[in-house]
């Protein structure tokens, strides 16, 4: 059977529950993880597996009160009775050489655990010693841990007072030695071992001190002459562990085969103890040959896994972690076996003890205390390693054989990935994942450990979780410093898993040099593009937010490794390459430079056009990042700045809200840094705004009352807009704000004409207009459109005083229209950024204007302050934010909301002044702090002349706002992707998934529609006089939408949409669009409406909403929006407008296109790429639902709308689209609906409009060659006495002088044309000493000088260079002029290379100074281009004023004379009109006249 047919849901199916397979195929639009889910980051989990407290052992007292020779009195011994103590036998030497022997050998067992501790003995000692000792290893220890290790078998059990014994000086005594008094002595943390029986009863004791000690404590507290109260404070026993060989009612073990430190040894020797206790067992005669002597010849070296021993041990400890692991809490696992090395290892012995003395009807004890482990299921693992292992030890001893290892490691491998197959859904961690660990450290099973290490790590970021928890960190971290290359990918993959979950691991990375590591596999070109997107990842992790990790990675060339990598071919790994070069130039100067040195930000200008959003939103992010440094800058820098600004700006329109809300963050950091500057444009706009005479659409005349204030300036009452639906909604002129226009008002209560001086700035009205800690916006969003919709050009650039200004002022704009985004979050964070300028604007005015255009085109600071006050938060963090999910129900209507809606303005909080700052008060007729007033260093807008210092404070109080309030949560959701699976199957495509069960369904029930509209179809309708569904809408119904499958109709008003079950009659839903409120819906269509339904709105100011969750009883979410046609602002309220969908089914494949029309305009260019529409089986067209085909749904003005069915007039189909309507008897052959006449209407005029297009381009170039023609007989037609060109010399031109126009006779002179930079004629002149010479490009082709013997010559499209190379020409010919006249510079800008342009200027008129006694430069014009390209204009002709005066040179200023006068120039807005051509005319006759 077909592979593909298995996957298929129809198989098994009846046949008329078959499922059609056009709905499997078709793809699904808008359903990408950036549509479906937030963009935010994953939720943090909480890190246990780091310990905060680690601590280490590093004393260790061991008192041993043996008596060898004498038993105490109240224990009797058996005969035979066990006798040895750490494998020594006491009986066989002195009493004391026996003591002395026995506590040296416990030392070296001791010391294989724990190498570095400082051991300290203490043989058959008294109370003193044994405080001595005590006091003297907590003195030295400080705050790490002591152990104290008690062996008692030769002096009485404890006593029930918590009592241990020891000796008086002559040993005739045994003296009791108080627990209580120990636990003074020892301190905290220690750790006890008792080896004697009735140890339990210790333990108990031990803790009962430890709650008399803090009841002492606590009286203490209260009681101040209590004799504690003057005492340090004591420890904590709390923190103290203890480990007891017995309970307190039982003895130890005897037998004679056994030593009598039988729990001594299982802590201290396991394997020697575990393996004698093998033997002793009856499966142990299943192993002929193996006997207690032969035990004690195993061969090897316990830290050796290579031999018998070693690998004992080896599987001892995995097993007892194992154990360990899968039965203690997670917190107490790492406290005993993660945070010091010598009780992770008495712990894991402990486990081994339990397990044999129970089997001796003796039970230990530990405090904390363990649940029981000794019948756990790994203890037959153990002895089955044990068996293998003794039944090769005769061969080995005997004969020689080579050792052959177990097989335990590879069988727990392959539980673990049995475990791993067979699903992970509510199911217990693995067992084996502690033995993977263990694993890791061969180099036999490494590769396959870490493969399967891997594939747990990818279920999710709790299985990352239980790794680490288990302690696989220091492992891997280990493994970097391998150099396999078989290794490479899978220590990435589990490296990015690692940091995708916990990223505090980059400074453990950065200290063992681990970064290097991925910056070589970054590096490798053979490495396929997953792994090095992980090893990308990784670096960016390790350089986030942490300067020593941006050091490190810098050193490494990390900056130029990922350049090579940005036009890779895999989106993700362009993605997390700009994500990582925006994260390690952050707050760091160095990397900046490096990457400006290396062109970083112009190699990612190529991604802003990236067609994967998430790959432009990362570019966005870099570039943000990149100006959004706060280090001093340069000119350099600032040039660099504005120009990633402005290519910033080219992505106003992205049709994703993920790249324009990256975009405004972006902004803000260049906000930010040159916030003087935007300050001075906002008040501009302010100011504009104020003068804009245009009402709104929507709005009236009347203006809201203000009502001054008693104590304080007048200060306007803001309103609060409170929700994304009043924000938009609650704007009519009635309520709009007139904030901006009547920021003051005079002493009898009227307003007062706006100005920046009228702006009061006393600390009531930094409490209310819009400060940071304020829920009130100083600009609304009416004002912020009406800012949008400000059209004078002159008056707007004003500000272009000098270069700048202009980059400032277009991304002024840039945040007007981000500010009025159809998407609620990227508008939102459009406000707080003009908001937060906007209060930073007015509260620096003071009583004199700052605008005036004389004052700001003599200073200009050109670059940012180096600590510029950082964006903060425009709106308190109780605002209610602009949601994207309105809830369901009615929507807010405009009129019952608020008191924002009303003429009531609400009086403003009162707020009263930090009790350490007094408030400023403005000196009334103080100087504004314009930037006139500052000097001209790289520290741009200071704190004003009169401003105080404590001014500064605030603005650094206020610099963390920007990284808490303004972020997008890019790079934490990119990041996600890592931390979630990547190799298991999608439930889409899982055959047993809620999701598939769902998608069936969803498909059974389209079938079954198809079915039920073709019997319809087929039987045909007649009449219509069966009333289905009556109801009134809450709004005038404007659209009608059926569903194609379900009985839902969507009803849509002006800004509001109702979804109605029309089967049941009830309403289902009713939200409100988020279009505002002068706009309105004109048409809607579903996407996926075969599957999961979408709902795409248009609203005539050219916008677009997607919106799911629509009624089925949840709140709607906003899917995206864009501006599908941009500038599009609405007209007044007469006009009808409309934009209109169309889903263009007439490409084949499966993509089409989604169209916004408006009336006059044929097919508009805003056009974004979607998926397929639902299409019927074989026709690849879209079906209806049969309500849509047999039934005609009635809306009327009163909000009734009512819905018609069955008798109905035929249901006949297009011959064109092959859509649905209703029509009378027609022949289906011939019917045309109306949309598919429409379309042939537009059709039709779209080809009459381009025959007229094509008849005005022919018309254009004629009239073009015309000029070029009679340019030439001008050139001819001199009143010189020029002798004629013969045709041999039309490779050069005529030197002439313009005749006036009205004696010109086109007729009578040939037409020649020649090259237009060819060298000037060669010929004579009468008098060329007298005459004076005008050269220059287009500028100058209208130019009439009536002074006498003038030569004008027009070089069309000339530069610099061109005007040399015909000057050397007639310099070579001996030509002289008195006076020459030099015009160039328009076409050299373009050039974009200012300094070599002044260059050729200068050696342009060098030469000119050879052949002329006086040079005169002539300015450009301001012509009406580009703001780069103005603004270069100015910049050059502010150059040649200064060049020309320093060097005896003339200099004609144009800019003055044509600035602010667009009548001057032509429609191009570079060459001058004839009363331009003119006032040129009279510029140089002046200037030609001062210099004679």
């Amino acid at each position: 059977m077909d592979a593909e047919l298995l996957h298929s849901p129809v198989v098994g199916m009846a046949e008329e529950e078959e499922v059609d397979m056009t709905d499997w195929n078709l793809p699904l639009a808008f359903m990408k993880k950036r549509h479906t889910e937030k963009i935010e980051g994953s939720k943090a989990l909480a890190q246990s597996w780091r310990m905060k407290d680690r601590m280490k052992t590093v004393s260790v007292a061991l008192v041993l009160c043996l008596n060898v020779g004498v038993d105490p009195p109240d224990v009797v011994k058996t005969s035979p009775c066990a006798r040895l103590e750490c494998w020594i036998d006491p009986l066989s030497m002195s009493p004391q050489k026996a003591l002395e022997t026995i506590g040296a050998n416990l030392q070296k067992q001791y010391e294989n655990w724990q190498p570095r501790a400082r051991y300290k003995q203490s043989l058959d000692p008294t109370v003193d010693e044994v405080k001595k000792l005590c006091t003297s290893l907590r003195r030295n220890a400080k705050e790490e841990r002591v152990l104290f290790h008690y062996n008692g078998h030769g002096v009485p059990r404890p006593t029930v007072n918590g009592e241990i014994w020891v000796f008086n000086k002559n040993y005739t005594q045994y003296i009791p030695l108080s627990i209580y008094d120990l636990q003074t002595w020892m301190g905290s943390p220690s750790i006890f071992v008792y080896d004697c029986s009735n140890a339990g009863i210790i333990v108990k004791s031990f803790k009962q001190f430890a709650l008399q000690r803090e009841q002492e404590l606590e009286v203490a507290a209260i009681n101040p002459n209590h004799p504690l109260a003057q005492m340090p404070l004591p420890p904590s026993m709390k923190n103290c562990i203890q480990l007891a060989a017995c309970e307190a009612s039982e003895l130890l073990p005897m037998n004679p085969d056994l030593p009598a430190d039988l729990f001594t040894s299982c802590l201290t020797t396991p394997i020697k103890i575990a393996l004698r206790w093998f033997c002793m067992q009856k499966s142990a005669k299943l192993v002929p040959g193996v006997t207690l002597d032969l035990i004690e010849k195993i061969p090897g070296r316990l830290n050796d896994r290579r031999t018998p021993l070693g690998e004992l041990n080896w599987i001892f400890t995995a097993i007892t972690d194992t154990i360990a692991w899968n039965v203690l809490p997670r917190d107490l696992f790492q406290k005993l076996f993660r945070q010091d090395l010598l009780v992770a290892s008495l712990f894991r012995n402990f486990l081994l003890a339990e397990r044999i003395m129970r089997s001796y009807n003796c039970t230990p004890v530990s405090s904390p205390r363990l649940p029981p482990t000794y019948m756990h299921a790994m203890w037959q693992a153990w002895d089955l390693a044990v068996d293998i292992c003794l039944s090769q030890l005769p061969t080995i001893i005997e004969e020689g054989t080579a050792f052959r290892h177990s097989p335990f490691f590879a069988e727990q491998l392959t539980a673990f990935q049995v475990w791993l197959t067979m699903g992970v859904e509510n199911r217990n961690p693995p067992e084996q994942l502690p033995i993977v660990l263990q694993v890791l450290l061969s180099q036999v099973h490494r590769l396959r450990a870490l493969d399967l290490l891997g594939r747990f790590l990818d279920l999710g970021p709790w299985a990352v979780s239980l790794a680490l928890s288990v302690g696989i960190f220091p492992y891997v971290l280990k493994l970097l410093q391998s150099s396999a290359r078989e290794l490479r990918p899978l220590l990435v993959f589990i490296w990015a898993k690692i940091l995708a979950v916990d990223s505090s691991c980059q400074a453990d990375l950065v200290k063992d040099n681990g970064h290097k590591y991925f910056l070589s596999v970054l590096a490798d070109p053979y490495m396929p593009a997953e792994h090095r997107t992980m090893a990308v990842f990784i670096l960016a992790v390790i350089v986030n937010n942490y300067n020593t990790g941006q050091e490190a990675c810098l050193q490494g060339n990390l900056i130029a490794i990922c350049l090579e990598q940005l036009n890779d071919p895999h989106p993700l790994l362009r993605q997390w390459v700009a994500i990582c070069l925006g994260r390690i130039w952050q707050n760091f100067d160095s990397a900046r430079w490096c990457g400006v040195r290396d062109s970083a930000h112009e190699k990612l200008y190529s991604l802003l056009s990236d067609p994967i959003p998430e790959v432009r939103c990362a570019a966005v992010f870099a570039l943000g990042t990149f100006v959004g440094n706060s280090a001093e800058r340069t000119d350099h820098s600032t040039t660099i700045d504005h120009n990633v600004a402005m290519m910033l700006a080219q992505l106003i329109n992205d049709g994703s809200p993920i790249v324009r809300k990256e975009l405004v963050v972006a902004l803000s950091h260049l906000v930010v840094q040159y916030e003087s500057n935007f300050c001075t444009v906002a008040l501009q706009f302010m100011e504009e705004e104020k003068n804009y005479a245009v009402p709104s659409p929507a709005n009236s005349t009347e203006t809201g009352n203000v009502t001054p204030g008693r104590d304080s300036p007048a200060i306007p009452r803001l309103r609060s807009v409170n929700s994304y639906t009043n924000l938009r909604a609650a704007t009519t002129s009635r309520t709009l704000n007139k904030s901006l226009q009547n920021l003051n008002l005079n002493e009898e209560g009227g307003p007062a004409a706006f100005s920046p001086g009228n702006l009061s700035t006393s600390s009531s009205a930094s409490s209310t207009l819009g400060s940071p800690d304020n829920d009130e916006y100083l600009l609304s969003f009416e004002t912020i459109d009406k800012m949008r919709r400000v059209s004078s050009y002159s008056s707007l650039n004003s500000l272009i005083g000098v270069s700048f200004n202009s980059v400032y002022t277009q991304i002024w704009r840039v945040l007007l229209h981000l500010a009025a985004d159809p998407f609620p979050d990227v508008s939102d964070l459009a406000m707080k950024v003009l908001n937060s300028i906007a209060y930073k604007a007015t509260m620096n005015a003071r009583t004199q204007r700052i605008l005036d255009s004389g004052s700001l085109t003599q200073s200009a600071p050109a670059s940012p302050t180096s600590k510029g006050t950082l964006i903060h938060q425009a709106g308190a963090s109780h605002r209610s934010k602009r949601s994207s999910s309105p809830s369901s129900g009615s929507p807010p209507m405009p009129g019952a909301s608020s008191s924002s809606l009303t003429n009531e303005v609400p009086k403003p909080p009162v707020r009263e002044a930090p009790p350490n700052r007094p408030p400023y008060t403005p000196t009334l007729g103080g100087q504004a702090p314009h930037s006139q007033q500052f000097p001209r260093t790289r520290k741009m807008f200071d704190k004003g002349p009169d401003q105080t210092a404590e001014d500064g404070d605030e603005t650094a109080a206020h610099r963390s706002f920007i990284s808490v309030s303004l972020q997008t949560g890019l790079c934490d959701w990119s990041a996600k992707y890592f931390a979630q699976p990547v190799m298991k199957i999608p439930e889409e495509h899982d055959l047993e998934s809620q999701v598939r069960k769902e998608r069936e369904w969803r498909f059974l029930r389209n079938a079954r529609v198809r079915r039920q509209s073709q019997r319809i179809t087929q039987r045909g309708v007649t009449r219509l006089d069966d009333q289905i569904f009556i109801n009134r809408n809450p709004g005038v119904p404007s659209v009608v939408k059926f569903h194609p499958f379900n009985p839902c109709i969507a009803v849509a008003d002006k800004d509001s949409i109702c979804f109605w079950d029309w089967e049941k009659g009830e309403r289902l839903d009713y939200f409100y669009n988020g279009n505002p409120r002068y706009t309105r819906i004109t048409s809607m269509e579903y996407l996926n409406g075969h599957d999961c339904s979408l709902l795409l709105t248009a609203t005539d100011d050219g916008a677009l909403r997607i919106w799911k969750n629509f009624a089925d009883q949840r709140n709607p979410e906003m899917v995206t929006a864009w501006q599908g046609l941009s500038d599009m602002l609405p007209t007044t309220r007469g006009l009808a407008r409309r934009v209109s969908i169309y889903l263009d089914r007439s490409k084949q494949g499966d993509r089409e296109a989604v169209e916004t029309l408006l009336p006059g305009i044929h097919r508009s260019t805003a056009r974004y790429s979607v998926p397929h529409i639902t299409l019927a089986p074989g026709t690849g067209k879209r079906p209806r639902h049969p309500a849509s085909e047999s039934r005609v749904c009635c809306s009327f003005s009163d909000g009734v709308h009512q819905t018609h069915g069955q008798s109905c007039p035929t249901i006949i189909m297009c011959s064109k689209c092959n859509m649905y309507s209703l029509a009378l008897s027609v022949s289906s052959e011939t019917y045309t609906c109306d949309k598919c006449r429409d379309i042939v209407r537009l059709t039709e005029r779209i080809s009459e409009l381009e025959t007229r297009i094509q008849t005005l381009i022919e018309d254009s170039e004629n009239e073009r060659a015309l000029y070029t023609a009679l340019d030439a007989t001008s050139l001819v037609n001199t009143t010189h006495s020029v002798p004629v060109v013969e045709a041999t010399q039309q490779a050069n031109w005529v030197t002439v002088r313009r005749h006036n126009g009205k004696n010109k006779h086109h007729s009578s002179v040939p037409i020649r044309t020649s090259n237009r930079f060819s060298p000037l004629s060669d010929a004579p002149t009468e008098n060329p000493v007298e005459s004076a010479l005008v050269i220059g490009d287009s500028i100058t082709r209208n130019v009439k000088i009536e002074t006498p013997a003038t030569i004008v010559t027009c070089l069309p499209g000339a530069r610099a260079p061109d005007i040399k190379a015909n000057l050397k020409v007639l310099a070579n010919a001996k030509r002289k002029y008195s006076k020459i006249i030099i015009h160039v510079g328009t076409n050299d800008v373009r050039l974009r290379q200012s300094e070599i342009t002044k260059i050729n200027i200068k050696e342009v008129c060098e030469l000119a100074n050879s052949m002329s006694a006086k040079v005169i430069c002539s300015g450009p014009l301001p012509v009406r281009r580009s703001d780069e390209i103005v603004s270069r204009l100015s910049s050059l002709n502010g150059w040649l004023s200064k060049w020309c005066a320093q060097n005896n040179i003339g200099f004609i200023d144009n800019w003055k004379s044509f600035w602010g006068r667009p009548d001057l120039l032509k429609r191009d807005g570079i060459h001058p009109s004839r009363d331009g051509a003119a006032l040129l005319s009279r510029n140089l006759a002046n200037s030609l006249r001062a210099e004679t």
